[in-house]
Formats: structure tokens, sequence, C-alpha cells
């Protein structure tokens, strides 16, 4: 055999090692980060959309209150100090 062909082997050799050590590992992560974020984003979109049902459904207080009349004050409020 040639030195070329020893060369050829080893360098062969390396960008499989660097392939199938570095880069398919590298893919494979980002892959699962990739679908990891997209499930979180669906899970806080599904969460937001649940809080706002039932937002809606809740009954509102403020406006439970608005419906009566408001009372009229019997006139103004004077601070009270006591006296020793």
């Amino acid at each position: 055999m040639s030195w070329k062909v020893i060369l050829w082997i080893i360098v062969g050799y390396l960008a499989f090692r660097f392939i199938f050590r570095f880069l398919l590992p590298l893919f494979v992560v980002s892959r699962r980060m990739k679908q990891q974020v997209k499930q979180f984003h669906s899970a806080m979109n599904a969460q937001q959309q649940q809080q706002a049902a039932q937002n809606n459904y809740q009954p509102d207080n403020s406006a439970g209150q608005s419906t009566h009349p408001p009372k009229e004050k019997a006139g103004e409020y004077i601070d009270f100090e006591e006296v020793k």
C-alpha cells in the first residue's frame, strides 16, 4: 500500500468518528430541544386558553356591585382625635 491510501484511510476514519461522535449527537439533541420547545409553547398556549375560558365563565364581582345603586353618604368624614 502506498502512503496516499493509508493517509486517506486515516482521514476517512477521523471523518467517520467526527460525524458519528459529534455531528450526529448534536443534530439529535438540537432536534429534541426544538420538540421540547414546541411542546412547552403548546402547553403554555393551552393553559392560557383554559384560564381565559375560566375567566369568561366566572361571575364578575365588580359587575355585580355596579348593578346596585350607590348608597348616599350621611355627611362628611371628620377625622377623630382622642383627647386626654
